[in-house]
């Protein structure tokens, strides 16, 4: 869960002031419920047939900001028979919007409105029979469209008040939803909310409720126009994890490591990314006379791909067409190209949230960067970056390798897996990476040989960030070479 500082309050009004009792706007059956709980307090429906009440907001947030609402609701005492739940809901059409208790999903009845429904009645229309909580936006009457799946709960009809809290981030379009201080709804809502409020960027906020002509229950909530706040998240980007040079990797808790292995390799592997959509990204490493490299990298987002080759000719391909246009980027993330100079090229994908891929060649090299990485989209990462522990952990998700031999092995690219690159080069399985030999070792790593100074591989590096300095300096001692700070 995204942990939050509070830092003010920055509604249409310059400034909140305490909220008198009963100041909010009741419609419907709702009644205000005098020296209940801490706050106050609206009773939507009693438990009786055909009820419908609401109660908005005065003040106005605007969703393109980080917000939290907290809330107290209460779902009646009915578990059998009860019915229906509540919905919060955002809209920015008046603060006297009814739901119509004659259609069953109630809260629809609002038109550009996103909402949260809490949902104790089972009818035709849901997916199982438990107490669940949904988001869903609504286009039109009636008209209403699942955003997630209906996520369970125990059963809420207990007679009890539960906490009701959602936090919004629209820096990376996520929202989660807390009940009673557990995550139930955790999700992208990509493009944010104001797509479902007709393009409004500021929305009142409220409860709904109604009960039908069979089932009901008596539904409460407490909440004032002070319970929603804005906030600033206080988790800061990841440090960037790489790959490159000879080749290193550097993991996400910056640890480093080396595999020398040739062949294709998964880099990174994040199913989880962006609410599904997915992120890969494979490598391709092979041998020269005296040291490995990466030398084709390719970064998938959904089904679509960009692919970088080193070499002095710009070689890239998007959904392995060579030489596609690049201003379309891939699965709507866009793509930034800069000739540094006459060796080095840089591909940047922006991922909307203050986050990059760098792919960056020199001469035949290829580094790989995620820079500024968010912890909630890459909470579930796995591969050669290790986990967000900063441990080796094998496909099985459970083992841990502390080998980096065995490592890099165990994240050779399947034949299971598909080949992401617009060709099949090298190296592939079921044959395992080409290793160097035992003879090859020292000569790949006879640092004394070389005619350059540790003074000026110092020198050459100089302009190298810091996380990257040492492999620099390695590299250029061990390939004989200043012109490899280049790499970096």
């Amino acid at each position: 869960m995204f942990r939050f500082a509070l830092v003010g309050f920055s509604f249409l009004a310059s400034a909140l002031s305490a909220t008198a009792s009963n100041s909010l706007n009741m419609i419907g059956d709702t009644i205000y419920m005098n020296g209940v709980q801490d706050g106050d307090c609206y009773q939507l429906t009693a438990d009786t047939p055909r009820q419908g009440g609401g109660v908005w907001s005065n003040k106005m947030i605007d969703v393109t900001a980080p917000w939290s609402f907290t809330s107290q609701i209460y779902l009646g005492s009915k578990n059998w028979r009860g019915s229906n739940g509540v919905a919060f809901s955002l809209q920015a059409n008046s603060k006297m919007e009814l739901p119509d208790s004659s259609i069953s999903v109630w809260y629809a009845s609002i038109p550009n409105s996103f909402a949260c429904e809490v949902d104790t009645n089972w009818d035709r229309g849901d997916s199982n029979s438990l107490d669940h909580l949904q988001l869903v936006s609504v286009a039109g009457v009636n008209e209403h469209t699942a955003i997630t799946n209906e996520a369970t709960t125990g059963n809420i009809e207990d007679g009890e008040y539960h906490t009701f809290e959602i936090t919004w981030d629209p820096l990376i379009d996520y929202m989660t939803v807390t009940l009673d201080g557990e995550d139930i709804i955790k999700t992208t809502v990509d493009g944010g909310i104001s797509q479902y409020l007709n393009g409004a960027t500021e929305a009142y906020f409220g409860f709904t409720a109604t009960t039908d002509q069979v089932y009901t229950n008596e539904h409460r909530v407490c909440f004032n126009d002070e319970s929603v706040t804005l906030i600033e998240t206080t988790t800061p980007a990841l440090p960037p994890v790489t790959a490159g040079g000879d080749p290193h990797f550097t993991m996400w808790t910056g640890e480093k490591y080396d595999f020398h292995g040739a062949c294709d390799l998964v880099l990174l592997q994040n199913p989880h990314f962006h609410d599904g959509l997915g992120m890969d990204i494979h490598i391709r490493t092979k041998f020269t006379l005296e040291w490995s490299y990466i030398y084709s990298a390719v970064l998938q987002i959904g089904h679509e791909t960009l692919e970088v080759m080193g070499g002095k000719k710009n070689q890239y391909w998007i959904n392995k067409v060579e030489g596609k246009d690049l201003s379309h980027g891939i699965s709507g993330f866009s793509i930034t190209f800069e000739e540094v100079n006459s060796k080095t090229r840089e591909f940047r994908v922006d991922l909307k949230d203050g986050s990059v891929i760098l792919f960056k060649t020199f001469n035949n090299f290829i580094k790989v960067d995620v820079d500024g990485a968010n912890y909630v989209r890459f909470t579930a990462s796995r591969g050669l970056m290790g986990s967000m522990e900063g441990k080796k952990v094998a496909r099985d998700l459970k083992t841990v390798i502390d080998d980096s031999e065995a490592f890099g092995l165990e994240w050779q690219v399947l034949v299971t897996e598909p080949i992401l690159f617009h060709n099949i080069e090298g190296v592939q399985a079921p044959q395992k990476c080409l290793l160097p030999s035992a003879a090859s070792r020292p000569k790949r790593r006879r640092l004394g040989q070389t005619t350059l100074t540790l003074n000026d591989a110092e020198l050459a590096c100089v302009l190298v960030r810091e996380q990257d300095h040492d492999a620099c300096i390695f590299d250029v001692l061990a390939t004989n070479t200043k012109d490899i700070a280049g790499a970096y």
